[in-house]
C-alpha cells in the first residue's frame, strides 16, 4: 500500500466515522424531543379530563343536595353578589337592560308531526356577544293537544329552572375548592387520567387559589408550605374550574424526574444506538490499529530483509574468499596459512548456520512448534561456557567481562540449548551495542526461591519509548537502512519468549549513553 494513502484513508475513515456519530446522535435527539411533545400532549390532554371530572362531582354532589324550595330565594341572592347593580332576577329568567337570560321551549309541527325544541339565550350589555345554545331532541310528538302543550311547558320550565338554577349555583359558588372535594378524591382521578394515557411518572401536584397566587396553596402533595419559583414555571398548569366565575383554580402538575422518564420510555432504542455506535468505534479503532499495524510491519519486514541479506552474504563472501585463498600454491605449502584459513571457514560457517537457526526458531516460536527438552541444569555452567566462547571478542575490542556469580543454587529446570542461546545474546548484544569501552557484568543471586540473573553493560542505552519495543520481533537499536549494528532484530524478542516458556521474567532498566542492565528471574528445581 502506498505510504500516502494511508494518511489519507485514515482521514476518510475518521470523516465518516463522525458523520455517522452526529447522525446518529441528531437522530436520537429530535426522537426525545417527539416522546417530550408527545408527553406535554398528553399532560395537558390529562389535565383537561381532569377539569372536566371535577367538575361532574361537584355537579352531582349540587344535585344530590338540591333545595327546591331555596332555590329561588339563593339565585336572586346570587345574582346581586355576581352585579348587584345591574342585575335582577325575574321568574321569566329576563334581566334588565344590562343584561338578559332567556331559556324557552318550543314545540314546531312539521309534515312529520312535532317536534320539541330547547333554546337558551344569554346576551350581555353593551356586548354584540350573544351566547346562544339550542337543545333539539327531535322527539316526536303525535295526538298533540293544545292542554299538552301548554302542560308540557309548564313541566319544562319547572325542570328548566331547576337546573338553570343548580348551574349558576355552580358558577358563583364562593365556598373554597377545599370543601368542595377531597385531597384524596383529586389525587385519585389525577392517577387515573395519566395511567389512562400511559404515564406512570411520579409526580407532585398543587392547586392554586384565585389567581393563581403560589402562597394560597389549596391543595399540594409538596412538601414544602411555599411552591419554589423554579417549580412553577417548569410545571403544567391548566384551570380547574373553569365554569366558576368567583372562584377560579388553577391545578399545577410537576413531574421532578421528567427527562429521565421519557428516556427510560427509550431505553431500548438508546441501548442499540448506544451498541452499535460503541460497536462502529471500536471496528473503526481495530480498523486503523490493523493498518498502522500492518504498516508498521511492513517497515520492520523490509528492515530485516536487508539486515538477514547482510549477515547472510557477509559470511558467505568471506567463506568464499577463504576459498579461493586455500587454491592457490603459495597457500597450499603454508601449513599455518592452510590451518587459519580453514578455521575462517569453519567459524563463518558456524556463524551462517547460527544466522540460519534464529530465523528457523523464531519461525516455530511463531507457529507454536517449539518444544522444550527441559532437564537439571546448572545454568552457572552455561554462563562460564558462553563467557568463555565470547572472550576472544571481547579481548579484541579491547573490553572486560567479568563473572560474580554469587548464588549458592544455581539448578533449574529448562532446555539446555535454549538457556544457552539467553545468555549468549544477551553478552551478544552489550558486544554489539557497546558504547566506548567495553564493559559487561554478569552477576547471580538467590531470592525468594528464584535464581537472579543480571547482564550490565556499559553500551549506548535506551530511552524509555525504546525499552518499551525493545522486545517485539525486527526491532533494532537503531532501526532503519544504516547498518551500522549487526543481527535481524530478533534476538531479545527469542530471549523474552524463552524466558517466559521457562515461567521466568526479565525486566529491563536502562538510560541513554549509561548503559543497560537486563535482570532475569528463573524458578529454582524444587527440593525432592
Amino acid at each position: 500500500m502506498n505510504k500516502k494513502f494511508i494518511p489519507i484513508l485514515i482521514f476518510l475513515l475518521t470523516g465518516a466515522m463522525i458523520g455517522l456519530i452526529i447522525i446518529q446522535v441528531i437522530w436520537i435527539d429530535q426522537g426525545i424531543k417527539v416522546r417530550k411533545a408527545r408527553f406535554d400532549q398528553n399532560v395537558h390532554e390529562a389535565m383537561n379530563s381532569v377539569s372536566y371530572k371535577v367538575e361532574q362531582h361537584l355537579a352531582m354532589n349540587k344535585m344530590e343536595s338540591y333545595d327546591p324550595i331555596k332555590a329561588d330565594e339563593w339565585f336572586n341572592e346570587m345574582l346581586k353578589k355576581a352585579n348587584p347593580e345591574v342585575f335582577a332576577y325575574t321568574k321569566g329568567f329576563h334581566g334588565d337592560s344590562a343584561g338578559q337570560l332567556d331559556v324557552s321551549v318550543h314545540i314546531e309541527k312539521d309534515e312529520n308531526g312535532y317536534h320539541q325544541e330547547i333554546r337558551q339565550t344569554f346576551v350581555i350589555k353593551d356586548s354584540t356577544k350573544k351566547y346562544q345554545i339550542t337543545y333539539d331532541t327531535s322527539r316526536r310528538i303525535s295526538n298533540l293537544t293544545h292542554n299538552n302543550i301548554r302542560d308540557f311547558q309548564s313541566s319544562f320550565h319547572h325542570y328548566n329552572s331547576m337546573f338553570q338554577q343548580l348551574a349558576w349555583k355552580m358558577i358563583f359558588d364562593e365556598r373554597p375548592l377545599t370543601e368542595k372535594i377531597e385531597k384524596e378524591r383529586l389525587q385519585s382521578i389525577i392517577n387515573e387520567e395519566l395511567m389512562d394515557r400511559g404515564i406512570n411518572a411520579k409526580y407532585d401536584f398543587a392547586v392554586l387559589g384565585s389567581g393563581g397566587n403560589p402562597s394560597n396553596l389549596l391543595f399540594s402533595s409538596f412538601n414544602k408550605p411555599v411552591v419554589n419559583p423554579s417549580i412553577i414555571l417548569a410545571s403544567y398548569k391548566s384551570q380547574l374550574l373553569s365554569d366558576n366565575l368567583l372562584n377560579r383554580s388553577i391545578l399545577m402538575i410537576h413531574f421532578p424526574k421528567k427527562t429521565n422518564y421519557i428516556l427510560s420510555t427509550m431505553w431500548m432504542m438508546l441501548s442499540a444506538s448506544a451498541f452499535f455506535i460503541l460497536l462502529i468505534m471500536l471496528c473503526f479503532v481495530a480498523s486503523i490499529h490493523i493498518i498502522l499495524r500492518q504498516k508498521k510491519l511492513s517497515e520492520l519486514k523490509n528492515d530485516f530483509i536487508n539486515n538477514m541479506t547482510h549477515e547472510l552474504k557477509t559470511p558467505v563472501a568471506t567463506i568464499s574468499l577463504a576459498t579461493e585463498m586455500l587454491q592457490k600454491d603459495k597457500v597450499m605449502e603454508d601449513k599455518s596459512k592452510l590451518s587459519s584459513y580453514s578455521e575462517i571457514i569453519k567459524s563463518e560457517n558456524q556463524r551462517l548456520r547460527n544466522q540460519i537457526d534464529k530465523v528457523l526458531q523464531a519461525a516455530k516460536l511463531d507457529k507454536g512448534e517449539l518444544e522444550l527438552k527441559k532437564d537439571e541444569v546448572d545454568l552457572h555452567e552455561i554462563i562460564t561456557d558462553v563467557s568463555d566462547h565470547l572472550q576472544f571478542r571481547v579481548r579484541q575490542e579491547n573490553g572486560n567481562l567479568e563473572e560474580k556469580l554469587t548464588a549458592t543454587d544455581a539448578v533449574i529446570t529448562g532446555d539446555k540449548d535454549h538457556l544457552t542461546n539467553i545468555v549468549y545474546n544477551l553478552l551478544d548484544n552489550a558486544i554489539k551495542y557497546k558504547n566506548g569501552h567495553l564493559d559487561i557484568e554478569i552477576t547471580s543471586e538467590n531470592r525468594d526461591d528464584k535464581l537472579i540473573l543480571r547482564v550490565k553493560d556499559s553500551g549506548i542505552g535506551m530511552s524509555r519509548d525504546q525499552q518499551k519495543r525493545i522486545f517485539d520481533k525486527f526491532y533494532r537499536v537503531p532501526t532503519g537502512n544504516i547498518h551500522n549494528t549487526k543481527g535481524f532484530g530478533l534476538g531479545l524478542s527469542y530471549v523474552k519468549r524463552m524466558v517466559e516458556l521457562h515461567k521466568g521474567s526479565i525486566e529491563v532498566e536502562s538510560e541513554p549513553n549509561k548503559g543497560s542492565t537486563f535482570t532475569l528471574g528463573f524458578p529454582l528445581k524444587p527440593n525432592t
